[in-house]
């Protein structure tokens, strides 16, 4: 029995299993279809989307805190404290009116003032995406800070819902913005005071330090980057049809691997393994013979994929001729991980690894790889480890596909693939061999025959 014959046998039964064609061909291309259409939003353009609702919790009590300042005039001082205005820098005016206010903000951001009991309340039915809570001391610090060369630290929490992490993201930054404004005002007043001291300058400094401060908003204002978005390498940006076609595939084609790792032990047990070994049939030819069924179904399986979701789903994967060196360099590697697979539980005598991979590991690498949700919103682990999997290494080269780029792009992604499907092929041989000692060496008693 040649190595073709092998293939040709399992291909034939792998197509004629009811149970493979659903699990490889009919469930990636129903959770890819309906993936790409209910997370639409998901991809969208973020000025296409609601804004986002939060809540403010005000910890300060700005009377108080006021009075505070005051107190904290010396009494022997020549200030009038009773002709103390406020209204020149009220810092919370400044917040609430003219930052939270702005019309720019508002496109982004719709606040709500209530207590912390309630915005904790709201965040847990799911009504606001964060709190922002301004903390005790914020008015009082503020105006330290800028009415005098002391620096007290004024620290505003944003906390954000945890499935809500690019929004909340969103929140920080536009808080950030804000505090960077009031740090230029603070650093520009503290270095104009300096100056103003050394160079002997007459008059009353918070005259100057008044329109100074207007001039740094009214750049701030002027200066503040515009957003434009433009096509990267003349491609459309993703959308969630082409996310989860790519990322269904990757997931999918790891089961591939999972139908391939129960071959050897099924051949061993069927007696069909043992009736071609006393054939002459090389064990090689037998290994590579269920690596090459191994391959053809992921190809296949990758391809048909291809097919539908170009067609009905309109997905556009890029270069063609990128792809196919994308698709048979990952079928290569998902053939070396189900005949190391395959190995291990032929050594085992066991499926217990067959069924644990396509049970629970395959959802792991699936979420690690990228086929749930992008990894660039993961931890730091998980962006690594997607670099050290077959279906992170396919989802990094079909997306860079898809954005234009050329092969020597993500060229370690294709080395990675063909690496990894070599280090599990030796795997797998260093097992095969391992067990076929361990067959070899068979205890035999000697026996004495005494001629009569």
């Amino acid at each position: 029995m040649k190595i073709i014959d092998i293939v040709i046998k399992d291909f034939r039964i792998a197509l004629s299993d009811r149970a493979v064609i659903i699990e490889l061909i009919l469930m990636p291309i129903v959770l890819m279809a309906i993936l790409g259409f209910a997370l639409t939003m998901t991809f969208s353009d973020f000025s296409n989307t609601e804004t986002i609702k939060i809540a403010v919790v005000k910890e300060y009590d700005i009377e108080a805190e006021k009075t505070e300042l005051l107190e904290m005039i010396p009494k022997e001082s020549n200030i009038d404290i009773e002709s103390i205005d406020f209204g020149d820098f009220d810092i919370e005016r400044i917040f609430f009116d003219d930052f939270l206010g702005n019309k720019d903000i508002e496109e982004i951001i719709q606040y709500e003032i209530m207590t912390r009991d309630a915005a904790v309340k709201k965040m847990e039915n799911k009504e606001i995406t964060a709190i922002v809570i301004l903390p005790k001391g914020f008015i009082k610090d503020t105006m330290i800070n800028f009415g005098t060369s002391f620096r007290n630290i004024v620290d505003i929490q944003v906390i954000g819902r945890t499935d809500k992490n690019i929004r909340t993201t969103i929140v920080e930054e536009i808080l950030k913005g804000f505090t960077d404004v009031l740090n230029y005002n603070i650093a520009a007043k503290n270095t104009f005071a300096r100056i103003y001291n050394h160079e002997g300058i007459e008059g009353n400094i918070a005259e100057h330090i008044k329109p100074l401060s207007k001039e740094i908003a009214d750049v701030l204002g002027a200066e503040k980057p515009k957003l434009k978005y433009e096509e990267l390498n003349d491609r459309p940006p993703m959308n969630s049809r082409a996310y989860y076609s790519f990322g269904m595939t990757a997931m999918f084609m790891l089961f591939a691997a999972g139908y391939g790792s129960k071959f050897l032990l099924e051949e061993k047990q069927m007696g069909t393994y043992d009736r071609m070994s006393a054939s002459g049939v090389k064990k090689s030819t037998i290994v590579i013979g269920k690596s090459a069924t191994i391959f053809l179904v992921a190809l296949m399986q990758m391809i048909i994929t291809y097919l539908f979701s170009s067609t009905v789903l309109q997905v556009k994967w890029g270069q063609f001729s990128n792809l196919i060196v994308i698709f048979v360099c990952s079928a290569f590697c998902v053939a070396g991980l189900g005949i190391m697979l395959a190995s291990i539980t032929y050594y085992a005598e066991s499926y217990n690894l067959a069924n644990l991979f396509s049970s629970f590991i395959i959802q792991i690498m699936a979420v690690l790889g990228g086929s749930m949700v992008p990894v660039e919103i993961m931890p730091g682990f998980a962006r690594m480890a997607s670099k050290l999997i077959p279906n992170g290494l396919f989802m990094n080269a079909v997306m860079k596909n898809y954005y234009g780029y050329g092969l020597d792009e993500y060229i370690y992604s294709i080395v990675g693939l063909i690496l990894l499907g070599l280090i599990f092929i030796n795997i797998a041989t260093f097992t095969l061999i391992q067990k076929g000692r361990g067959i070899g060496n068979v205890k035999h008693t000697n026996v004495k025959a005494n001629a009569v």
